[in-house]
């Protein structure tokens, strides 16, 4: 069977729900079929963990989308992730929060992958759209 890549974003580094969430879906995710490979912003106790479950990663740039300070850097993080989509033969991008999933859409979109957003709680209109929510997949 043809195992097919998925890319997990994970910006925020503090050990916290999302995280714990996202180590607990690797840990279960039958590697026959899938492929994982994790981008984060920082080292830590995240990528410490990761490393335990053998499941690889990169360490990238990703500023908060929304912030002006952070668009110099956003167009070279986007890149990134593109190569990465490309090196990892990835078919799905999975941004384990809506903070992550305007990198994921813009990275995926010219390629024509699928992004999913993972929602822990409700979303007001204005954070959907500001967070182009209502592109993601599901």
């Amino acid at each position: 069977m043809l195992r097919r890549g998925v890319l997990y974003i994970q910006g925020v580094t503090r050990m916290g729900g999302s995280i714990k969430s996202l180590l607990l879906l690797l840990e279960n995710l039958d590697r026959s079929r899938w492929s994982p490979f994790v981008v984060t912003s920082s080292r830590g106790e995240f990528t410490e963990e990761l490393e335990k479950r053998g499941v690889p990663y990169q360490v990238i740039r990703l500023g908060m989308w929304r912030k002006v300070k952070n668009w110099p850097m956003i167009p070279l993080s986007l890149r990134t992730l593109r190569k990465i989509i490309s090196r990892e033969h990835i078919s799905i991008v999975h941004c384990n929060t809506m903070w992550d999933h305007p990198y994921g859409y813009h990275a995926a979109r010219p390629k024509g992958i699928p992004t999913i957003c993972h929602l822990r709680g409700s979303v007001g209109r204005r954070h959907a759209e500001k967070y182009l929510l209502h592109h993601a997949y599901r």
